[in-house]
């Protein structure tokens, strides 16, 4: 019983966040850049980055998942998240944060360093 409730638990925030998400596509990005990596490394570097526990304290969930041909890294609810997309050989990077502030800087910052 427990798997299931856990299950559906998953089932509906993954739903909010793809809401989330789109919602915030809608507008433009915090900050676009490019990138001479292959999204797939950034994408693996963010991911790493976003869960430092040093940096970000207990907010240090983060989580990818493939799409659109790209990446797209996460926190919980999709409160920032980057789309990471190939471009030629190298990439371009969309991050957004619903939240602005303190935090949102430095999970940019902590991004711009897998450039």
């Amino acid at each position: 019983m427990r798997i299931i409730a856990a299950a559906l638990g998953l089932c509906v925030l993954t739903g909010c966040t793809g809401i989330n998400m789109k919602q915030a596509r809608s507008g433009a990005p915090v900050q676009s850049v490019t990138s001479q990596k292959p999204a797939q490394k950034i994408a693996q570097c963010v991911q790493f980055s976003w869960q430092d526990e040093a940096m970000f304290g207990v907010m240090t969930d983060a989580s990818t998942e493939a799409s659109d041909g790209g990446y797209t890294v996460f926190t919980p609810a999709a409160t920032y998240f980057a789309d990471i997309r190939p471009r030629g050989a190298g990439s371009v990077v969309s991050f957004y944060a619903r939240e602005q502030g303190e935090v949102a800087t430095r999970r940019l910052a902590s991004l711009a360093t897998c450039l």
